[in-house]
């Protein structure tokens, strides 16, 4: 028994060594060479802590596969030739495969591969190599010199030793660290905050034949705000005004080390202020290296592997895309399921301090493929021969589109009763943008390319502890929605938020609201992409303009009498002064805009979401 005891206790230091060295080491990486600033000042213990903690249990795995390998070789009659001689070996021969692995995983993920006429596409291996490579070397380097220590020479023994019980006391002490940084944190007395988005989402799909849950939740336990917009026409710029209050265009999000300006976000500002701050996201691309995810102390990938996702997988390690993009494929209406069983979860399980918990799903987002039972028989063939971009499909795109819809709102059954049951939490649902059908323009399908209300116009449903429900119809936009919640939550917002809370901290509107001013970013099209546009609304006229020619006639709409934006005004008093307006917001609001990631590590999701082709 004793000899298992230290066998055990041998194995536990090695692994603790090798998952606090292996896992501080990325850590530093990512402070000193951050590639595309994943490093997150104000997270550098919990992400310390969750790297070490993950390489720490793999190491442990490892251990346990050795020991079964041994004991067999045992039970067969050979001898495992001295523990000393091979434990070093083995930990640093699989070390070393499973980086190399995941590289080759990364690659082939990068490349495309016609085997028909040998086509070989290596466009994204030079991005993919400079982002991911050098994390490799540190993970392969590391255990090849903590595994050789282990064995062979006298001298190279007593290093190992001392590696494994320095490298342990460190490992035990990062654990107080983590648990006595929790206790020192001030424990607010603030209400929760939850904060839901249906991903492209379009205002006029929340309605009581579409979804009725989300609209009897709405009618009887919130505000229901009719006239809201998003600030941008697609999820990464949308969602970065969403968390940091500031216009898209063009905004800063990332507190970097030696940054001039440090903007926070709202999980930041939230975190700060003691909150326990959690993500749920089904998005590929609102993942952990996306810079709105700063200030979420846990965050969660809906993965098929609870497992890992109790180690922090994705959110700590760099290989994570490319086991992602092997196991899960191609979104699917199967990451809503996931995500909604988190969520639940979440929200049963008891919290010693107030949250603020952010779920992203990724339905009614495209590719439109509803689960069976949620479209005809007869539009089935258009979900096997899956081809979104053909306009003559649109009306059999929209009942897919429309199927999804129902789809998230039968999920929300369960999840409603639970969040009407939150006394002290204040509950946010609403959408990143809308959705397009060709409902103007050719180019008018999907979202990214236009300005128009079925694009930008969502819904946005607020329920506020001890608020009686109600409809509003002041006009409101992505942009006020974290000062708004920073100060229902009793918190000051940053002066770097450029959005204004539309409501007091006694839970009053505000009036006398400012127009809603709307900036678009397209992606790079192959076939090319339409004129870049901009628009203001103040209520319940419309103006767009094009970017590049602001002083051109532009559309005017009368959004009261014309919602589907279908008949041109001549451009009147009014119009002159929206466009004044729209031209001081462009001239005011901007910052240098990190642009998004078309290459290397975020093609393959842009990629897998139809941005890009």
């Amino acid at each position: 028994m004793a000899r298992i005891l230290r066998r055990v206790v041998a194995w536990a230091a090695f692994a603790a060594a090798v998952g606090f060295f292996w896992g501080a080491t990325e850590a530093f990486i990512n402070y000193r060479w951050a590639p595309k600033g994943v490093w997150r000042p104000d997270l550098w213990l919990p992400s310390t802590y969750n790297r070490v903690i993950f390489y720490a249990v793999v190491v442990g795995a490892l251990a346990v596969l050795a020991e079964g390998v041994k004991g067999l070789m045992a039970l067969i009659g050979r001898r495992g030739g001295g523990e000393r001689r091979w434990r070093g070996p083995v930990a640093v021969a699989a070390v070393v495969a499973s980086n190399a692995g995941w590289l080759v995983l990364g690659l082939i993920d990068g490349y495309e591969l016609n085997l028909g006429v040998l086509k070989l596409d290596v466009q994204e291996a030079g991005p993919f190599f400079a982002y991911w490579a050098y994390y490799a070397v540190a993970g392969a380097g590391l255990a090849l010199g903590l595994g050789f220590g282990l064995g062979g020479r006298r001298w190279a023994r007593a290093v190992g030793r001392y590696a494994q019980v320095v490298g342990a006391a460190l490992f035990v002490a990062l654990i107080i660290s983590r648990f006595v940084d929790g206790a020192r944190r001030p424990r607010p007395r603030g209400p929760n905050v939850v904060l839901i988005v249906l991903d492209a989402w379009r205002a006029d799909a929340f309605r009581p034949d579409l979804t009725p849950n989300l609209y009897a939740y709405g009618r009887e336990n919130a505000l229901v705000f009719e006239r809201a917009w998003s600030n941008a026409t697609w999820t990464l710029p949308a969602m970065r005004t969403a968390f940091t209050g500031q216009y898209p265009d063009k905004n800063v999000t990332r507190r970097r080390r030696r940054a001039k300006v440090e903007c926070p976000t709202l999980a930041q500002s939230l975190r700060a202020a003691g909150y326990e701050t959690v993500a749920f996201s089904a998005n590929r691309i609102l993942n952990r290296d996306s810079p709105i995810t700063d200030g979420f102390e846990n965050f969660y990938f809906t993965d098929w592997l609870p497992f890992l996702r109790e180690v922090h997988f994705y959110d700590t390690n760099w290989y994570a895309p490319a086991v992602r993009e092997l196991f899960h494929g191609e979104p699917s209406y199967k990451e809503s399921l996931i995500l909604t069983g988190m969520l639940r979860s979440y929200l049963r399980r008891p919290h010693r301090r107030p949250y603020f918990l952010w779920a992203h799903y990724m339905d009614p987002h495209g590719p439109y493929m509803p689960p069976p039972g949620y479209y005809a028989p007869a539009d089935e063939k258009y979900i096997l021969d899956y081809r979104p971009c053909v306009r003559k499909r649109r009306h059999a795109l929209k009942r897919l589109y429309d199927g999804e819809c129902k789809f998230v709102d039968d999920l929300f059954g369960s999840i409603l009763p639970l969040l009407a049951a939150q006394t002290r939490t204040i509950i946010v649902i609403t959408s990143d943008h809308g959705e397009e059908f060709w409902e103007h323009k050719m180019h008018t399908f999907g979202h990214g390319k236009s300005v128009y209300d079925t694009l930008t116009r969502i819904p946005l449903i607020i329920s506020i502890p001890g608020k009686t429900p109600g409809v509003v119809k002041t006009q409101v936009s992505l942009v006020d929605l974290a000062p708004t919640l920073l100060v229902l939550a009793g918190r000051e917002p940053p002066r770097t938020m450029q959005g204004r809370p539309f409501f007091t901290p006694d839970g009053r509107a505000v009036a006398g609201r400012r127009p809603v001013f709307i900036g678009s970013f397209f992606f790079k099209l192959l076939e090319g992409k339409p004129e870049r546009q901009n628009a203001v609304v103040a209520w319940p006229r419309k103006l767009i303009v094009y970017h590049k020619r602001p002083s051109a006639p532009g559309e005017y709409y009368d959004l009261a009498a014309d919602p589907a934006e279908s008949r041109r005004l001549p451009e009147d008093v009014t119009a002159a002064r929206l466009r004044e307006s729209l031209t001081a917001w462009q001239a005011g609001v901007t910052r240098e805009y990190e642009s998004p990631d078309y290459e290397g590590a975020a093609a393959p999701d842009l990629r897998a979401l139809g941005y890009i082709r």
